[in-house]
């Protein structure tokens, strides 16, 4: 497996989720996050051929395209998920083709001004990888893993 690489710098553009109403007094008055997760499928574009990118990501199409920029890729939204989290809560997503994405928050905001989540991805109900991610709010913590297919599985990670 390759040792995904760590990508920074995007902005977090997602709406947040009201909690339960049962539970909305309560987790009011808890430090909170919105946490966003979500997969995108970046595929290398045939000779010749204009990359893509998925209607859902045209508002951060230039910095998908900084993110590889020896190649040309085309970008495809696999799942999102976005979820006001108190601390030891998570949110998951499923990507398809086995693979599913989870995140739990772990700090709201520590010592250094950063926002801890537990990340880790699972092909089919095993662990590919996980580790502790420390972003400053409003930014997202990106990796990649390479598929034998030649294309890339980009997940980011943020809250705000």
């Amino acid at each position: 497996m390759n040792r995904p690489a760590l990508l920074c710098g995007l902005a977090l553009i997602l709406a947040a989720t009201a909690p339960r109403a049962g539970a909305q007094v309560m987790v009011q008055d808890m430090p909170a996050r919105q946490v966003t997760l979500f997969g995108i499928l970046a595929t290398p574009a045939a000779a010749g051929d204009k990359a893509k990118v998925d209607p859902k990501l045209a508002k951060i199409a230039p910095q998908l395209r900084k993110l590889y920029p020896n190649g040309n890729y085309s970008f495809e939204l696999l799942g999102v998920e976005s979820k006001r989290l108190t601390m030891g809560q998570g949110v998951t997503t499923n990507l398809g083709g086995g693979f599913v994405t989870g995140a739990e928050l772990l700090n709201v905001l520590d010592h250094e001004g950063n926002i801890q989540l537990r990340f880790a991805l699972e092909l089919d109900h095993r662990t590919e990888f996980t580790t502790l991610v420390k972003t400053p709010p409003n930014q997202l913590f990106f990796c990649d893993k390479s598929l034998p297919t030649g294309q890339k599985l980009l997940i980011g990670l943020g809250g705000r």
